[in-house]
């Protein structure tokens, strides 16, 4: 009986070996990292996302965008039509905020996107290149992202 016993052990030994592996704690996984994700469906002529805002636009994009920012006179309408280069949308997410000076903390409402025109089409850019585009500085769009989310025209 103890024979029987035994060999009930070792056939309940082998079945669990034969199920996968629990994942240890610090493993990599680079299959799964974007920049090989992007690689792969790149070399398989998928379409993937790109992180390289200036390829999106071109040159010439880039200029018309520029002209049609500096040809206003004044700093309140360039600010406007900086604007129009901004969208806020609401939050996808709300996270809870724990902190013990609550006064400080403040949920974030909205998140921005950043637009530029590609034959009369809007495409999406990072904040960088739509500063470099304008030849403005972050805390110009950081000011202006503040307005708008106030509702407010500079």
């Amino acid at each position: 009986m103890s024979d029987n016993s035994v060999s009930n052990y070792e056939s309940e030994s082998s079945q669990n070996t034969d199920s996968p592996k629990k994942r240890k704690r610090g493993q990599r996984h680079p299959e799964k990292y974007i920049r090989n994700v992007n690689k792969n469906k790149k070399l398989k002529g998928l379409e993937y996302r790109t992180l390289k805002c200036f390829e999106r636009l071109s040159i010439d994009d880039g200029l018309q965008m520029l002209t049609r920012f500096r040809s206003h006179d004044t700093k309140n309408e360039q600010d406007i039509c900086a604007q129009s280069f901004i969208e806020a949308q609401p939050v996808k997410r709300n996270r809870s905020i724990i902190d013990l000076d609550c006064s400080r903390s403040k949920a974030k409402s909205v998140t921005f996107k950043y637009y530029g025109n590609k034959n009369g089409k809007r495409v999406e850019v990072c904040k960088n290149a739509l500063c470099q585009i304008l030849t403005v500085t972050r805390g110009e769009i950081n000011r202006l992202c503040a307005l708008q989310s106030l509702n407010q025209i500079p």
